[in-house]
């Protein structure tokens, strides 16, 4: 029995770290805005539901709008970097881009 509760604990917590992950590898984080997403459950979450989003509108797009849509991460990705270590801007910035992507694809 002790066996099983130890098994079911490690699946818990594997499962959770899997849900709270960000879309990059928190082990190579480099600066302190990496740091402060692979810290903070809220933006690791957001930023997963970004990578997500993101995902799906390449899938949707030709050439030009994969085009496009990269330059345009690029940019969003230079504006989030300029909040540091504000864990609350990051927070909005996620969820304005969330929020952008959703209007895109309709959701």
């Amino acid at each position: 029995m002790l066996k099983i509760s130890i098994l079911s604990c490690a699946l818990i917590i594997i499962c959770s770290n899997a849900a709270l992950s960000a879309s990059f590898n928190c082990n190579r984080a480099t600066t302190c805005t990496e740091n402060v997403i692979c810290e903070t459950p809220q933006l690791s979450t957001l930023d997963s539901r970004m990578d997500r989003l993101y995902s799906d509108l390449q899938g949707n797009a030709n050439y030009r709008g994969v085009r496009r849509l990269l330059n345009s991460q690029r940019a969003w990705l230079d504006n989030r970097d300029s909040c540091g270590c504000n864990a609350n801007c990051l927070v909005g910035m996620y969820e304005s881009r969330i929020e952008t992507f959703n209007n895109v694809l309709g959701y």
